[in-house]
C-alpha cells in the first residue's frame, strides 16, 4: 500500500510542474504494443507512464501497473537508428515483479484463493519498427518477447497455454493516425503466444485527445482464441480463463483444462491520463 500511496503522490506533485523542453506530444500505445515516442530532454506523468529521457534514451516505470496489478516494473528505451525515410527502430527493456503476494486459502476448499492478486516476475524485450505510412499515419511493428521466471498467477497478457513454456513471443502491430490536431485514434492488431497450439488474436482500437502538454486516451483491447471469438450463437461457450485460474490456490501450477483453454476470451481497458513537460 505504501508504494500505491507513493506513486500517487509523485503524480499529483508534479501536475503542478511548469518548465523545460518541449517535445511534440504524442500518445505511447497500448499496454502490449507501443509507439516509438518517449520523451526526449523531458518528463512526462501519469495514469500510463512517468518517464524522463535524453536524446536516444529514457527510463520509465508504469503507474497502471503498480496500482492495478500490484507489479513494480521499470523500463528502459533505447533508440537505435533512425533511417532516411523517417522511419525508426526502438528497443525496450523491462522487469515486472509484483508485491503483497501473501494467498489466502479458504479453510473448507484447498483448491479456492479467497484474494485474486497477480504473482509474476518478468523480463520482457520489445523490437518497435516504426514506419511513417501517410503524413498522418504511422505503423508500429512491435515483436515482443518475455520470459517469466515466476507464472503462478500472471498479468492478464500471459494466457494460460497447452504448451506450458517459460518465455512467450508475440507479434503486434500498433496503427497510429493522426486526425486533427488535437485528436487521432490507435488501432491494434496481433497474435500473442505464437509459441503455443492455440495462437491468441489480439485487436483493439483507442481514442486520444491532447493539447500541447496533456493527453487523454481511452479504449479497449481484446484477446482470444479462434473458438473464443467466433462462438456458437446458440451454445456459447467462452471463458476468461485466466481470472478462473486466478481464484484457484494450485493457479499456472495446477491442472489445465484444454478445453477452457481452447475457447479463451479476455478484454482490457486502455486508459492513458499524461502531463508532458
Amino acid at each position: 500500500m505504501k508504494i500505491k500511496y507513493f506513486t500517487f503522490l509523485i503524480f499529483v506533485l508534479t501536475f503542478h510542474a511548469r518548465a523545460g523542453f518541449h517535445e511534440a506530444n504524442r500518445p505511447f500505445g497500448h499496454n502490449l504494443s507501443h509507439t516509438d515516442y518517449f520523451p526526449k530532454k523531458s518528463c512526462s506523468v501519469g495514469v500510463q507512464v512517468i518517464a524522463c529521457g535524453r536524446e536516444n534514451w529514457a527510463i520509465g516505470t508504469s503507474p497502471f501497473l503498480i496500482s492495478i496489478y500490484n507489479m513494480n516494473n521499470l523500463y528502459f528505451i533505447r533508440r537505435l537508428g533512425r533511417e532516411i525515410n523517417g522511419n525508426k527502430k526502438t528497443l525496450q527493456v523491462a522487469f515486472f515483479d509484483t508485491f503483497s503476494e501473501e494467498d489466502r486459502i479458504s479453510t473448507v476448499n484447498p483448491n479456492a484463493r479467497l484474494n485474486s492478486s497477480y504473482q509474476q516476475t518478468s523480463a520482457m524485450a520489445y523490437y518497435i519498427y516504426s514506419q511513417n505510412i501517410r503524413d498522418n499515419y504511422r505503423l508500429h511493428w512491435n515483436t515482443t518477447v518475455s520470459y517469466f521466471f515466476d507464472d503462478k498467477y500472471p498479468f492478464s497478457l500471459r494466457r494460460p497455454t497447452i504448451r506450458r513454456r517459460k518465455y512467450q513471443l508475440n507479434l503486434t502491430t500498433l496503427h497510429e493516425v493522426k486526425m486533427t490536431e488535437y485528436m487521432g485514434i490507435q488501432g491494434e492488431v496481433g497474435l500473442i503466444h505464437l509459441e503455443d497450439l492455440y495462437p491468441r488474436l489480439h485487436t483493439g482500437a483507442s481514442l486520444f485527445f491532447k493539447s500541447k502538454r496533456w493527453l487523454f486516451q481511452i479504449g479497449f483491447t481484446l484477446t482470444s482464441t479462434m473458438d473464443g471469438l467466433f462462438v456458437n450463437a446458440m451454445e456459447p461457450n467462452r471463458f476468461d480463463y485466466q481470472q478462473e485460474l486466478r481464484i484457484d490456490s494450485r493457479g499456472y501450477e495446477g491442472p489445465f483444462d484444454k478445453n477452457k483453454i481452447k475457447e479463451d476470451f479476455s478484454m482490457h481497458p486502455e486508459i492513458a491520463i499524461q502531463y508532458h513537460f
